[in-house]
């Protein structure tokens, strides 16, 4: 886990209303398959990640904004199958969002 992606609890605020609706919209995790992580060693590349799902340039920058205040570091946006998608890396801030 790089250091840029790392968060702490009490770095981070509180939840903001807006972020959590983003998220609970149709944002999701990716989390890291242990065994498989055993077996391929460095050929396999997955880690954990919280994914935002946004329709628009707007929303785009409205989450990294509150990503920011919040004490996050999103990583680069991306498009996928026509959708924004606003990457937020490491294990803690899957804890995070899914606690």
């Amino acid at each position: 886990m790089s250091k840029k992606s790392m968060v702490s609890k009490s770095a981070v605020h509180p939840p903001l209303p807006v972020l959590e609706k983003f998220f609970h919209r149709n944002g999701y995790v990716r989390v890291q398959n242990y065994n498989l992580k055993q077996k391929l060693g460095a050929k396999y590349h997955k880690g954990w990640e919280v994914r935002f799902v946004l329709k628009t340039p707007r929303e785009l920058t409205q989450v990294y904004q509150l990503l920011c205040e919040a004490g996050f570091k999103p990583g680069n946006p991306f498009t996928k199958h026509g959708w924004l998608i606003q990457p937020v890396y490491g294990k803690q801030t899957v804890d995070y969002f899914l606690s």
